[in-house]
């Protein structure tokens, strides 16, 4: 079973390999909403799942701090994604 930060790092790569953002953001949200706990099998609790969409954040932000450059735009990209995430994921409890 992975952990939270494998799954979040799944999710990034992507988030950043997407041709339509929002629609993945929308894909990632639901699988989110289905993980269980692996003993239990129930549901993840709400703050386990933005905990995921934190790590999700900060695997992003490991890719902006390495070689290159960022584009302000590339940076508010990768904010509006994790934002559209966070918004899915507490949608629906």
């Amino acid at each position: 079973m992975a952990t939270f930060k494998e799954h979040a790092i799944a999710y990034a790569e992507r988030l950043r390999g997407a041709e339509d953002p929002a629609a993945e953001a929308e894909r990632i949200a639901a699988e989110i909403q289905d993980l269980k706990y692996a003993k239990s099998r129930k549901p993840l609790s709400l703050e386990d799942r933005e905990k995921i969409v934190n790590y999700v954040t900060e695997a992003l932000a490991d890719v902006r701090r390495g070689p290159g450059m960022i584009k302000e735009a590339d940076n508010r990209r990768y904010l509006e994604m994790v934002q559209a995430l966070m918004t899915l994921v507490r949608g629906s409890k």
